[in-house]
Formats: C-alpha cells, sequence, structure tokens
C-alpha cells in the first residue's frame, strides 16, 4: 500500500512543486492541503486536494488548520504531513508543543517531524545557534539582543558588518546585514523605536492572539538575534531523515540569488562537502528530526570552512534535484515511509553544469534567456507538469509584467499549445541544446491518471 503524505502550505510560493513530484514519482500517494488558488495545489502530482479557507491575511489563515488535520484524520488520514513553507512548519510544531492536538494528530506529526523534544531549536534561531556551538559546530557569534542597549554590545567586541535577523521571518524578510554603526543605529529604530504607533502596537497585538491561538508559541517581534557576518559564498544542505538518522542527503553553493545577499537562490550547482554533511547529522541526531530538514551555510572563499548561519526545518526548492547526482532524497524518505528498498543511485547530470531553478531565475533577470543557451546552465523547468508551469507563469506575470509573452515564445509555449509536453521539450532543446530534462526517468510514467478533485475526497 502506497504511504499517505499530505503536504501543507500556507504561504503561496513558488519552487517546492517538485518535491510533490518526486514524493510522487518515488511511489507515495500525496495530496495537499492549502488555501484555494495556491501554486503548489496545481501540480498534477497531487492525488487529493484539500481546501482551507481563504486567507484574507496568512496570520488569520492559520487558525483553521488544526480543525482541517483533524478532519482529514478521519476523511483521508495520512501517514506523515510535511510542510512546504515556514509558516505551516512553525505551527505544526507549535500547536503540539501548546497541546493543542488530539493524541492521533500528534503522533502524527511526531511521525512526520520527529519528537516535540526537538521543536524548540527548530522555532528558533537563537536556540539552534547555540544547540549547533554546543555541539562542534562552526557558526558565526551570535547573541540575543532584547534591548537597545544590548543591540550594540555584542558589535563592539566583532566589528561589522554584522547581521540582524528577527525570530519568526522567512524568505529573507525580517535579515538586515548592517555594513557600519549607522546602519545598525538605523537598524535598531526599527526594531526599538522610541514611540511605537498606536495603531502599529494594536496590530501587533492582534497579531500575537492570533499566533497563540492557532498554536505558534512564540510572536514575531521577540528578542533580536545578532550574528557576526561570515564572507564568503552560501550553501545548503537538504536531508530526508527518519528519528534522528539521516537517510540521504544533498549540498548545493548558490551562484545567484535574488535580492542580492538576503534573497532566495536562484542558480545552483552541485557539491560534495563532508563538514557540511556532518554538520546535519550532527544537528539530525541531536533533534531527533524526521522528514525533510534543510540547513544553510556560508563556506569560506579560501579554506571552504563551511559556518551554519540557519536552519530550516522543511524541505528546500533544491530538495528534489539529489537524484540527478546520486542522492535521491525524496526517494529514501519514500522508501522508509513505504518500507521497500531504497533506489539505487543512478546519476544523470553533469556535476559542472548549474542549474537555473525555475520560476525563479526567470523572475531574476527575465530579459535574457541567452544566458540557457551557453550549454553550461540547465533550466529546471517541469515540462511533465503542465499545470503547474501555467501556474508559475501566473505567477510570474505579477512579478516581472510584459515578460511572460517572451518567455513563453522561447519555450514554445503559445496559448493554447495541444502538445504542450513535446513544446517543452522542443523549446529547452533550442535553449540548452541535448540532455535529459531534470526529473525524467524511464521509470516514471508520464501518462499519470487525472487527479482526483477535491470535492472527491471522503
Amino acid at each position: 500500500m502506497k504511504p499517505r503524505v499530505l503536504f501543507l502550505s500556507l504561504l503561496n510560493n513558488v519552487g517546492l512543486g517538485r518535491i510533490i513530484c518526486a514524493m510522487a514519482s518515488s511511489g507515495c500517494e500525496c495530496g495537499i492541503l492549502s488555501p484555494p488558488g495556491f501554486y503548489y495545489a496545481q501540480t498534477r502530482f497531487a492525488e487529493r486536494r484539500f481546501q482551507l479557507p481563504r486567507h484574507l491575511g496568512v496570520w488569520r489563515g492559520v487558525l483553521a488548520v488544526q480543525y482541517a488535520l483533524e478532519t482529514l484524520l478521519w476523511q483521508w488520514p495520512p501517514d506523515v504531513v510535511f510542510p512546504l513553507d515556514d509558516v505551516a512548519s512553525w505551527l505544526l510544531r507549535g500547536m503540539v508543543l501548546g497541546g493543542l492536538t488530539s493524541m492521533r494528530l500528534t503522533q502524527v506529526i511526531e511521525r512526520s517531524l520527529g519528537p516535540s523534544k526537538g521543536y524548540s531549536a527548530c522555532l528558533s534561531r537563537f536556540e539552534l545557534m547555540s544547540l549547533a556551538s554546543g555541539l562542534g559546530v562552526r557558526t558565526p557569534h551570535t547573541v540575543q539582543a532584547r534591548t537597545r542597549a544590548a543591540f550594540f554590545d555584542a558589535v563592539e567586541s566583532w566589528g561589522y558588518p554584522v547581521v540582524v535577523k528577527s525570530e519568526f521571518t522567512c524568505g529573507g524578510a525580517g535579515v538586515t546585514v548592517a555594513a557600519d554603526r549607522g546602519e545598525l543605529e538605523d537598524c535598531a529604530a526599527r526594531y526599538f523605536p522610541a514611540s511605537p504607533a498606536r495603531l502599529r502596537s494594536l496590530r501587533s497585538g492582534v497579531r500575537k492572539m492570533i499566533w497563540r491561538r492557532a498554536g505558534i508559541p512564540q510572536p514575531r517581534g521577540n528578542a533580536l538575534v545578532l550574528q557576526s557576518h561570515i564572507a564568503g559564498g552560501p550553501a545548503m544542505t537538504m536531508v530526508a531523515a527518519r528519528e534522528g538518522h539521516v537517510l540521504e542527503s544533498v549540498s548545493f553553493v548558490a551562484e545567484r540569488v535574488n535580492p542580492a545577499v538576503t534573497g532566495v537562490s536562484t542558480v545552483v550547482s552541485h557539491i560534495e562537502h563532508e563538514e557540511m554533511r556532518q554538520t546535519a547529522r550532527r544537528i539530525v541526531a541531536a533533534l531527533g528530526c524526521s522528514g525533510f530538514i534543510s540547513f544553510d551555510f556560508m563556506l569560506s572563499p579560501r579554506t571552504q570552512e563551511a559556518f551554519l548561519i540557519e536552519m530550516n526545518a522543511r524541505a528546500i526548492g533544491t530538495g528534489h534535484l539529489g537524484a540527478m547526482f546520486g542522492h535521491d532524497v525524496c526517494g529514501a524518505l519514500a522508501a522508509d515511509l513505504g518500507g521497500w528498498p531504497r533506489p539505487m543511485p543512478r546519476p544523470l547530470w553533469d556535476q559542472e553544469k548549474s542549474i537555473a531553478l525555475f520560476p525563479r531565475d526567470l523572475e531574476r533577470e527575465p530579459d535574457n534567456l541567452a544566458r540557457y543557451k551557453a550549454g553550461n546552465i540547465h533550466l529546471d523547468l517541469p515540462a511533465d507538469d503542465p499545470a503547474l508551469v501555467e501556474a508559475y507563469l501566473g505567477y510570474l506575470a505579477k512579478q516581472v509584467p510584459g515578460g511572460v509573452d517572451g518567455i513563453r515564445t522561447a519555450l514554445a509555449l503559445p496559448p493554447g499549445q495541444p502538445k504542450w509536453r513535446s513544446a517543452v521539450a522542443a523549446g529547452l532543446k533550442r535553449l540548452a541544446g541535448p540532455g535529459p530534462l531534470a526529473g525524467e526517468s524511464p521509470d516514471v510514467a508520464l501518462g499519470a491518471s487525472r487527479p482526483k478533485k477535491a470535492e472527491d475526497r471522503g
């Protein structure tokens, strides 16, 4: 019997839909729980779609999640529930820590994410860095700042630049790099205003109340986290784990990020890095993690030493690429859930070739599609998932108005194209030359049955 995997999406992000594809192609029955119209819910690899009420602002939408999950335990009981964004990750763990879930739902979440004793460090940047430092992991200097005075004390011994992070923020939001005292003063003025605006204080209070009621234990506005700045290049490792044991991991370096410095990766290349791998193993073991976990590093340009700067207690947008380099993260987790042998490593891709993540890299530079003709970069477009591509093109239409028509033309995707998949393949061949599409395998049936509609669940 196929293991049932439910994905929870509470932020309408892009880039992680391929994880659903990878888990479904590895033998899982996948469903998604999200508000209506979310991008990830468009993938054909989600056999079941369950809808939350429209958010009307994400912080009000989180209130419906617990009831929806408790109901699904009877309608379509999942074996595991995996978050697709940070808010979903915080909420699943927070509901358990707050004692808000039934015994049955608690068991499902702990089977999915690991025991609750490890959740606190997954919810706090500062606690995670303290744990990592105690394990002997290479980390930047890190302190908490609860007052304006403490905001500056630590920096005196570190020097500039300094990185300021707010708890319970994601996607680069809430992260500031202060190059000097003046920029740090500006940052302090935002976080420690002399006289907070009454309306802002009221909104903040309402938000905190909603967060607590939903299950997220600590609202935004907590003590800030200050870190010494590590010069170098960003890198990341994603693992699949079961009860503190790493089943498989894959690592990449970020060649391009958007926006610059604190943004998300848009072009990556595979790397084998023992220190990154061992750091992930130590922390996963210490926390007893299950499911998908990812770690962000800065690599020293001279020594390639890996400094851990953050952990994301969820999957990231490069996780589905592991099979291309002999590290099938999704296949390993699916095999563990299903009780069947792990897939044999079958690298499909040139280790030296960079991968442009769709649609993020097109958002970064929508007018320069010629860069994909150079032969040293591959556009990771999900050609076997037309509905997801169309959803992502809709996202691009909002981010780069007027740029989508050129993208459609370059990829041979005119409106109403009847032979969608062959048109995509032809467009990619013209852009990037011959080679297999990312994630394509002869073992994957491309003519999958039509997904069930949400109203068919029962």
